[in-house]
C-alpha cells in the first residue's frame, strides 16, 4: 500500500515532503501538512467534499474534488477497503466518475446551457485521474473560467438527478431457503418485531424490518405471517424507497411468496389490496379485494380499516367514517383507525370530534407519536394555547427519529408559525428552514420561508417597523434575567427593523460582553455603531472604554473616557471606569480617589469595594484593606474570596493563630465548601507548613475540583513549591472553567517558559550554549566538543526534546491569547505577550523569529501606551542582534535600553562588547568600566578591556585586566593559557 501512494505522488509529481493547508467551510485554515496526513486526515472524515486545498505556503484555493492529486488520493483509500461503510459512501460522492453513471445520467453531463441567444458549449467532463497537466503558461483568466464551468457542470449534474440510492429505503427479501433453521431464533425474532410494528412510527417500522428479516433469515419455512407483516411494513414506509420498478417488483415478489403459502387467511387479502393500494394505485381492485374478504372475515377490524381507506381516497367520507367506526368497534385498541378518523373529522372541520378521537388514541397509547403533533396543532390552530403548543413541539421534535420526514417538516413547520406570531422571526425563519430540509417540495413551507426571507437572511416588511420597540423592551426583559441567547435573539431583530437605530447595537454590545456570549471583537463593533448613530450616548463610550482596558489599550480607553466626561461624568461607572485606567497607569493615588468617588455615588459596587481592597493591600494597609472586603462581604455573602483574603490579613499583619482559627470555624460551619479548605491550605503554605497545606489542598479537590478560586490557590500552593509543571496542570484547568479570562494564557506560558529555561540551562547543553555559542570568548575547540557530544548523548538528547515540549506548549497558549495570521486570539495587544513570544523563540535559536516579536511588543505599546517597562523588552532585541553579531543593530537597542534604565544590569557589558567587535575601542573601553562598576564579578569585562589594553599596547593595564580575569573566573579553561600570557608580558 506504501508503495502505491508514494506511486501516485510520483505521478503527480509531488515531493512527499510538500506541505498542503486546508480551508474549511466557516474559513478557517489548518495546517500544513505533508500529504500522507493529508491522506490520513481525508481518510478519518475531518475532510470534507466542500473543503478546499492549497499548497503551502500559497494560498490558492481548489475544492477538494477538482484537484487531481487529491481525487486520485481519495480513489486510492476508497481502493484500501479499510474505511467505515458511512465514510466510503461520502467519498464515493466527491468521486464520482461520469463514465461510470448509466448513460441516461451521462447525457444530463454532455451540454452546458447558456442564456438565450448564446451558442450551447459543448463540454467534455474528464474524469480527474484522466485529466492531462495543463501547461503552465496558461493564462490565469482562461484557468478560472474553465475550473468555474466545471463547477457549473457539476452544479447542474446534481441539481438534475433524483436522489442517490443510499438515500432511500431499500427493499430486502429475506431467502427462500437457509442451510440451517432455528425456529426457536425465528420466533423470537419476529415477537420482538411485533412489538415493534405496533409502535406506529417511523423508528418502530424501520426496527421491524430488520427483526422480520433476521426472522425469515433463521426460519424461511415459518408460517406466512412472518413474510406478511414484512410487507405491510414495507407498505408503510414505501414513500421512503425509490418507488421504481425493481421495488415494485421485490414487493411482488414477496407478495406471491405470501400468496403462494395458505391463502384463506385474512393477511392474504389485507397485503394484496394494499398492494393495490400503495403500489399500483388501483382503488377499484383494492376494493374489489376487501369486500370479498369481508364476507369470509367480517369481523376483521383491518379489513374495514382499509376499507375506509380506500372510501377516503375515493372522497367518500360518510362511507369512510363508517368503515373506520365499524373497525373500531370490532377492536378497540386498533390505533390506526382512531388516528385516520381524527383527520378525517378535521378534514370535515369538526375539531372538537377530531380533539376527542386523537385523545382516544392517545388514551390507548400515549406515547403515539403522531397523534402528539396532531393535537399540539390543533392547540395552536384552534385552542391559540401558544405556549403549551410550542413547548409539546419542541418536545417532539426531541424524539424526531420517530417522526417520519413529512411529519418532522410538519412539526418544524408549526413551530415556525408559532414563533412568528410572537414577533419572534428569526425563530421562524430557521424552523421554515428546517421544515424545507424535511419536505424540500413542499409549497405551503415553500412560500412561508420565501415571505420571511431574502436570500435566506431575515428581510422583515417594512410595516414591521413599528414593532421596533416591543423587540428592544423584550430583549431588556431577557437581559435583566441573564437569559442572553435570547436577549441576542430579540436585539438581532430589533436590529434588522431599524439598522441606523442605536439602541439594538448598544445592547448587542452588553450582550456581547457577558460571558456566556463573549465575543470582544463583536461586542466593540456593537458600541462603535452605537455611537455612530448617536454622537452622544455616553454608556456606549464608557462601555468601550472598559472593553479597551480589559484589552490594556490604555491610549484608546484615555481618548473614549475624555469622550463621555461631558455626558456620564456623573455616573459611579464613569468614576470606577477612570480608576481602572489609573491604576493600570501606575497612579495608585488617583485611581483610589476614583474608586472613593465610585462608592460615594454606590456604595454598593462590588468592584469598586474589590479594587479598593487590592490597592490598599499592595500598599500593604492591611487594616484598611479589611475594612472594604467587610463591606463586600455584607453586600456578598457568597464572595468566599473574600473570606480567605481577610484571613490572609490577619496572617501579613502577625497572627497567624488568628487567621487558622478563623478559617477553621468557617470550616465547621461549613463543611462542605472547597474555597475554606484550599484557605487554609494558603494559610499554611504562606506560614511554611507544607505538609499541612498538601493535605487541606487535596481536602479542597475533593470537595470541588471545578472551583476557580480553589485552583488558583493550587497553583499558587505548587508555584511556592518550585513545581512549575503541577502548577501549570492547574492552571489548564482554570482555562477550562473561565476560557476567557487572558491573563490565564499568559501566566501558564510564562510558567512553562521559566521550566524550559530552567531545564536547558541546568543541562550540559545549556553549558553548551552558555559556554561556546553565547560568551563572545572564545574556548579552545576540544572543550566545545566535548560539551556539544555530551549534550547529544542520551540524556542531552532527552533535555533538549523536554524543552522543546515545554515551548511548544507555551507558545500555544500564547496562540489562543494573541491568535495567529489565520485567527483571532482573546487579546492581541496583551502586554508582554509578544515579549514572551521572543523569549520562546530565543529559547529555541531563532533569532529572526525573536527580533520580530520583541518589535512587535515595542510597538504595541506606542499603540496602547500599556505602561510596560520597555527597557527589558529593548535589551532582549539587543541580546538577539548580539547573539547574531549584529552589533550595529545591538547597540542601537542596548542604547534605548540605557537611556530608559540607567542602572540596567547587563546592557553596557554587552555594549562595550559590541563596540569592541566594531574597532570602537575608546568608547568599548568606556562602557565596559561602567559594567565593571554594576558587575565586579563578571569574567568577560575583564577579558575585554585586556584585549583592548592589548590592541592598545598598554602592557600594565593588560596584566592587571588578564589578572583579575583569573582571579574573578579561576576555573576558566582558558586559566593556563591566560597564566602563560601573564608571565610573557611580565617578561618584557
Amino acid at each position: 500500500m506504501a508503495q502505491t501512494f508514494y506511486a501516485l505522488l510520483k505521478k503527480h509529481k509531488i515531493d512527499k515532503n510538500k506541505k498542503f493547508l486546508i480551508k474549511k467551510g466557516d474559513s478557517s485554515i489548518l495546517g500544513p501538512y505533508n500529504a500522507a496526513q493529508m491522506a490520513e486526515l481525508i481518510k478519518r472524515g475531518d475532510v470534507k467534499e466542500e473543503d478546499y486545498v492549497s499548497e503551502y505556503p500559497r494560498e490558492k484555493w481548489h475544492n477538494i474534488a477538482l484537484h487531481p492529486l487529491f481525487y486520485d488520493i481519495i480513489l486510492y483509500i476508497l481502493d484500501e477497503g479499510e474505511i467505515p461503510l458511512k465514510r466510503k459512501t461520502e467519498l464515493k460522492k466527491i468521486v464520482k466518475n461520469p463514465q461510470l453513471e448509466k448513460e441516461e445520467k451521462t447525457e444530463k453531463l454532455k451540454t452546458l446551457e447558456k442564456p438565450q441567444g448564446e451558442k450551447t458549449v459543448v463540454q467534455k467532463v474528464i474524469p480527474p485521474e484522466k485529466a492531462p497537466h495543463k501547461p503552465k503558461q496558461a493564462a490565469p483568466k482562461r484557468k478560472k473560467i474553465l475550473f468555474l464551468s466545471l463547477l457549473v457542470i457539476i452544479g447542474i449534474y446534481f441539481l438534475t438527478q433524483k436522489k442517490e440510492e443510499s438515500s432511500y429505503l431499500i427493499i430486502e427479501l429475506p431467502p427462500q431457503k437457509v442451510e440451517k433453521i432455528n425456529v426457536e431464533e425465528g420466533d423470537s425474532l419476529f415477537g420482538e418485531g411485533l412489538q415493534y410494528y405496533s409502535e406506529d412510527n417511523f423508528s418502530g417500522y424501520k426496527k421491524a424490518v430488520k427483526l422480520f428479516l433476521g426472522s425469515l433469515k433463521n426460519n424461511p419455512d415459518q408460517p406466512g405471517k412472518a413474510l406478511s407483516y414484512l410487507f405491510l411494513t414495507y407498505s408503510e414506509l414505501w414513500d421512503l424507497t425509490s418507488q421504481r420498478k425493481e421495488d415494485k417488483e421485490k414487493l411482488l415478489e414477496l407478495l406471491t411468496r405470501i400468496q403462494s403459502g395458505n391463502s384463506q387467511f385474512v393477511e392474504y387479502f389485507i397485503t394484496n389490496a394494499l398492494f393495490e393500494i400503495k403500489i399500483t394505485k388501483d382503488l377499484f381492485q383494492a376494493s374489489k379485494i376487501l369486500k370479498e374478504a369481508l364476507q369470509k372475515y367480517s369481523k376483521s377490524a383491518y379489513l374495514n380499516y382499509l376499507l375506509g381507506i380506500v372510501a377516503l381516497e375515493d372522497k367518500d367520507t360518510m362511507a369512510a367514517l363508517q368503515y373506520f367506526d365499524k373497525s373500531i368497534q370490532l377492536d378497540s385498541s386498533f390505533i390506526k383507525a382512531y388516528f385516520e378518523k381524527a383527520k378525517l373529522y378535521l378534514v370535515r372541520n369538526n375539531i372538537q370530534l377530531a380533539e376527542e378521537s386523537f385523545q382516544e388514541a392517545l388514551d390507548i397509547k400515549p406515547d403515539h407519536i403522531g397523534t402528539q403533533l396532531e393535537l399540539s396543532i390543533i392547540q395552536y390552530l384552534h385552542r391559540k394555547e401558544l405556549s403549551v403548543a410550542r413547548d409539546n413541539l419542541k418536545n417532539i421534535l426531541e424524539k424526531k427519529d420517530m417522526l417520519f420526514p413529512t411529519q418532522t417538516a410538519k412539526a418544524y413547520f408549526y413551530l415556525g408559525k408559532i414563533f412568528q406570531d410572537i414577533k419572534s422571526f428569526d425563530l421562524a425563519l430557521k424552523n421554515y428552514k428546517l421544515a424545507l430540509v424535511y419536505d424540500p417540495k413542499n409549497t405551503l413551507y415553500n412560500e412561508a420561508y420565501t415571505q420571511l426571507s431574502a436570500g435566506g437572511e431575515l428581510a422583515l416588511p417594512d410595516f414591521h417597523k413599528q414593532d421596533l420597540s416591543y423587540f428592544i423592551n423584550l430583549g431588556q426583559i431577557h437581559l435583566k434575567q441573564k437569559e442572553y441567547h435570547t436577549a441576542l435573539q430579540k436585539f438581532q431583530i430589533a436590529q434588522a427593523l431599524d439598522s441606523k437605530n442605536f439602541e439594538p447595537y448598544y445592547y448587542l454590545g452588553e450582550i456581547y460582553s457577558h460571558t456566556e456570549t463573549r465575543n470582544v471583537e463583536k461586542a466593540i463593533e456593537a458600541y462603535e455603531n452605537a455611537v455612530r448613530f448617536k454622537a452622544n450616548h455616553g454608556p456606549s463610550y464608557l462601555s468601550l472604554a472598559h472593553l479597551y482596558l480589559e484589552q490594556y489599550n490604555l491610549k484608546k480607553a484615555k481618548d473614549l473616557l475624555r469622550r463621555s466626561e461631558k455626558l456620564v461624568s456623573d455616573t459611579a461607572e464613569f468614576h470606577f471606569t477612570s480608576a481602572l485606567l489609573f491604576e493600570r497607569g501606575g497612579q495608585s493615588e488617583r485611581a483610589l480617589n476614583e474608586y472613593e468617588k465610585t462608592l460615594s455615588i454606590n456604595n454598593a459596587h462590588e468592584e469598586a469595594l474589590w479594587s479598593l481592597a487590592s490597592l490598599w493591600t499592595q500598599k500593604k494597609d492591611y487594616g484598611k484593606a479589611e475594612v472594604y472586603l467587610k463591606r463586600l462581604i455584607q453586600i456578598q455573602p457568597e464572595n468566599y474570596k473574600a473570606y480567605v483574603k481577610l484571613a490572609e490579613y490577619k496572617l501579613l499583619q502577625g497572627f497567624p493563630q488568628s487567621a487558622l482559627s478563623y478559617l477553621q470555624n468557617l470550616i465547621k460551619n461549613s463543611p462542605h465548601n472547597a474555597v475554606f479548605y484550599a484557605g487554609l491550605g494558603k494559610i499554611y503554605f504562606l506560614s511554611d507548613k507544607q505538609k499541612l497545606a498538601a493535605e487541606e489542598m487535596t481536602k479542597a479537590l475533593g470537595k470541588d475540583s471545578q472551583n476557580i478560586f480553589v485552583q488558583e490557590i493550587v497553583a499558587e500552593y505548587y508555584k511556592s513549591q518550585g513545581n512549575r509543571i503541577l502548577a501549570y496542570g492547574a492552571l489548564k484547568n482554570m482555562q477550562t472553567l473561565q476560557k476567557y479570562k487572558t491573563s490565564l494564557y499568559y501566566d501558564a506560558a510564562q510558567l512553562l517558559v521559566e521550566e524550559a529555561q530552567n531545564t536547558f540551562s541546568n543541562s550540559v547543553c545549556g553549558e553548551y550554549r552558555k559556554q561556546c555559542e553565547l560568551n563572545k570568548i572564545l574556548l579552545p575547540q576540544n572543550i566545545c566538543v566535548h560539551l556539544l557530544k555530551s549534550c547529544h548523548d542520551e540524556n542531552g538528547n532527552e533535555v533538549l526534546s523536554k524543552m522543546r515540549t515545554l515551548y511548544q506548549e507555551a507558545h500555544n497558549n500564547l496562540q489562543t491569547l494573541i491568535g495567529t495570521p489565520h485567527k483571532q486570539g482573546l487579546n492581541p495587544q496583551y502586554p508582554e505577550a509578544h515579549f514572551l513570544m521572543g523569549e520562546i523563540y530565543s529559547g529555541m535559536g531563532e533569532a529572526t523569529a525573536s527580533i520580530k516579536e520583541y518589535q512587535k511588543e515595542i510597538e504595541i505599546n506606542k499603540q496602547t501606551e500599556n505602561n510596560i517597562d520597555l527597557s527589558i523588552v529593548y535589551l532582549k532585541l539587543g541580546d538577539s542582534y548580539y547573539f547574531s553579531n549584529r552589533y550595529k543593530d545591538a547597540i542601537q537597542n542596548y542604547a534605548k535600553a540605557i537611556q530608559m534604565n540607567r542602572d540596567l544590569e547587563g546592557a553596557y557589558l554587552k555594549l562595550g562588547v559590541s563596540h569592541f567587535f566594531s574597532n570602537q575601542f575608546d568608547v568599548a573601553e568606556s562602557y565596559l568600566q561602567t559594567a565593571k562598576k554594576h558587575q565586579p564579578e563578571e569574567p568577560q569585562i575583564y577579558y575585554f578591556l585586556a584585549q583592548i589594553y592589548k590592541y592598545k599596547d598598554q602592557k600594565d593595564q593588560t596584566i592587571e585586566a588578564l589578572s583579575d580575569f583569573l582571579r574573578v573566573d579561576p576555573l576558566t579553561p582558558l586559566r593556563s593559557i591566560i597564566a602563560q600570557e601573564i608571565e610573557d608580558l611580565k617578561k618584557f
